[in-house]
């Protein structure tokens, strides 16, 4: 490219015509500038442009040839580093709307999941590795394949201080090896492919050395494959809504088992559609915390009866108050909290035992898992400290290999979590001092899936317990206590906060507080749990309030089967607990299973269908309910 003035910039044949001698206006690699953050591209002779119009003018000369090979594209997709802000994106942006893309014609994707995606479609829950080897550094990226078809990066690292020629295979291969065990991968079995990318990946040293670390995927002409990858490729509008398309189908046949290591797949060329791209490298400088995955100290922990020939009893972790459970629709899997073992127990749902222990943060109480990214998200209440410095942390973890792979400041004692399927966004629910004080306020912490990162924090009023999300009408009901800055003591009840906006949006007061939410997306009702009683909103009437008597200091949990128009809500005193069955349609309770004496059991999961109902208690157990 060459800059000729601030309104005259030439690309292609143009600039080329232009370099028969030195010129002051010369870029080399404006992707480069960009990167390390210039907003402006300034030169010796004065000249200042935007970085703006110098990438409109690279998709102007684009457009020109692509019009000249076969008609006007209709859209645009733009590629990027994934460790790119907002700001460098909109970059990007800017200039395909500068040439006349409006947003909902521009689509923006990442540069590793382009080039995934060029070979083809990817089993759920495959690892897979990118390693883009250039001039400019090396960059190792490990993807994750969800249900969807949307690649997600579990970690990537990025090392500038060597690339070029002569290239030093052995040094990017043991920097892709270690890459690779950052984020939790050991062995072939959890690692499906490498994809080799970049300029330098065609080096016959190189690809010798990363085959013997996985099977590769190699393509002979990578730039045309990360072009097609971009095009067929789940992504992102420039709007911010999804444009999750179906990825084109595989060359190769069947996913479910690996090659000899020194095997290496070539896909088909396959033709292009009129859709221009432009291509940047990508990283993710994610963090992997240090994690652990042990069996059990008592080995695996078999299922047995409770005594009464009622239910089965797992034996799992030490617990106490607090402890949070929750089943993997996709696996069957269940999850359970062990808050003062600060583990989080795995139980397999079909033998009903524990097949490992995943160490995570202090104190561990809420959970959640999301299903399509294969994680789950354990919130630790923090250090045995006072409840001011009480520091929390929520883990990641991975449900294939079942380790942590990074944890996440959440404020002070986080207490709830929650995964809104549409967007993967985590919300955790932190209370800044202990429970039942005036002035314990709290924030609603929402998460990025993709970079694992805090986006923002929302006041949520005062002694935030529970969370559940509506995905259907975009709210999130938080149990606790609302924000009335007028009075001087606040009301207790629900908060409720847009998804999509991330704001409060309104709240609903309830008598005796609230305790525990759930959401019945069916019959469009929310429960909230207070003491002595079960409150049913009904969110198709603007929140009209009906209550249902629940006797007892234990009415805490509450879940809902979707399928059945069932709830579960834990009832009773500790000399006479028991677990309520509800009908939603009808607001009442139309069975109760009685448990005893000093279960102290709080949490509740549901592994849908009504096939079990799942009840953790304190200190070591979790009951098996039969469902209705």
């Amino acid at each position: 490219m060459v800059v000729e003035s601030n309104s005259v910039i030439h690309a292609g044949d143009s600039a080329a015509a232009r370099l028969h001698t030195a010129h002051p206006g010369l870029i080399i690699q404006p992707r480069r500038w960009i990167a390390l953050g210039q907003n402006d591209f300034r030169f010796p002779n004065g000249i200042s442009v935007p970085a703006t119009n110098v990438i409109a003018a690279v998709l102007f000369e684009v457009m020109r040839r692509a019009r000249g090979a076969g008609g006007a594209p209709t859209g645009l997709v733009l590629t990027h580093p994934q460790s790119w802000d907002p700001g460098r994106i909109s970059i990007l942006v800017g200039a395909a709307r500068q040439i006349g893309f409006t947003p909902d014609r521009i689509r923006i994707i990442p540069e590793p999941a382009a080039v995934v995606h060029g070979h083809g479609r990817i089993a759920s829950g495959s690892r897979l590795v990118v390693v883009d080897a250039g001039d400019d550094g090396v960059e190792v990226t490990v993807l994750v394949a969800a249900a969807n078809g949307v690649l997600h990066t579990v970690t990537s690292q990025r090392d500038s201080q060597f690339g070029g020629a002569p290239v030093d295979a052995s040094r990017i291969a043991r920097f892709t090896a270690a890459t690779i065990e950052q984020a939790g991968i050991s062995g072939e079995s959890e690692l499906v492919t490498l994809y080799p990318a970049g300029e330098l990946s065609a080096t016959p040293s190189l690809r010798s050395l990363l085959a013997e670390i996985a099977p590769l995927t190699v393509s002979d002409e990578p730039e045309s494959t990360a072009a097609v990858g971009a095009v067929v490729g789940p992504s992102t509008a420039a709007n911010g809504s999804s444009t999750v398309d179906p990825p084109i189908a595989p060359d190769r046949q069947g996913t479910s088992g690996h090659p000899p290591r020194s095997a290496q797949r070539r896909p088909r060329r396959r033709a292009v559609t009129a859709t221009a791209w432009v291509g940047a490298a990508l990283t993710l400088l994610a963090v992997v915390a240090a994690s652990a995955v042990y069996l059990s100290s008592h080995g695996k922990k078999e299922a047995i009866d409770d005594g009464t020939g009622r239910f089965q009893t797992i034996r799992v972790g030490m617990s106490d108050d607090y402890n949070e459970i929750a089943v993997d629709p996709t696996s069957g899997n269940i999850y359970v909290n062990n808050r003062h073992d600060n583990t989080v127990s795995v139980i397999d749902g079909r033998t009903r035992t524990v097949t490992a222990t995943v160490s995570v943060s202090e104190g561990p109480v809420g959970i959640a898992i999301d299903p399509a990214l294969h994680r789950v998200y354990s919130v630790g209440w923090g250090k045995s400290v006072p409840p001011e410095n009480q520091k929390s942390l929520l883990s990641v973890i991975d449900t294939i290999t079942n380790r942590v792979v990074t944890q996440i400041p959440t404020g002070l004692a986080s207490r709830a979590v929650a995964v809104d399927p549409a967007n993967h966004n985590v919300y955790v629910a932190n209370t800044r001092s202990g429970d039942n004080q005036p002035n314990a306020s709290s924030k609603l912490m929402v998460i990025d899936a993709q970079s694992l990162t805090v986006k923002s924090a929302v006041p949520i009023g005062y002694n935030a317990s529970k969370i559940a999300l509506d995905p259907q009408s975009r709210i999130a009901y938080i149990a606790g206590d609302y924000l009335e800055p007028s009075k001087a003591t606040p009301t207790a009840g629900l908060v409720l906060v847009n998804l999509d906006t991330t704001t409060v949006s309104s709240n609903i007061a309830l008598p005796n507080g609230a305790f525990d939410v759930a959401v019945d997306v069916t019959d469009k009702m929310v429960l909230a749990t207070a003491k002595d009683v079960i409150y049913f909103i009904d969110t198709s009437t603007a929140g009209s309030v009906a209550t249902v008597p629940n006797p007892g200091s234990l009415t805490e949990a509450v879940i809902v089967d979707q399928t059945k128009h069932l709830a579960y809500a834990t009832r009773g005193t500790a000399e006479n607990e028991s677990i309520a069955v509800l009908d939603t349609s009808k607001r009442s309770v139309v069975d109760t299973i009685e448990i005893g004496a000093d279960a102290a059991c709080h949490g509740l999961a549901s592994s849908g269908g009504s096939a079990a109902v799942y009840v953790a208690c304190d200190f070591d157990k979790v009951l098996v309910l039969p469902g209705r």
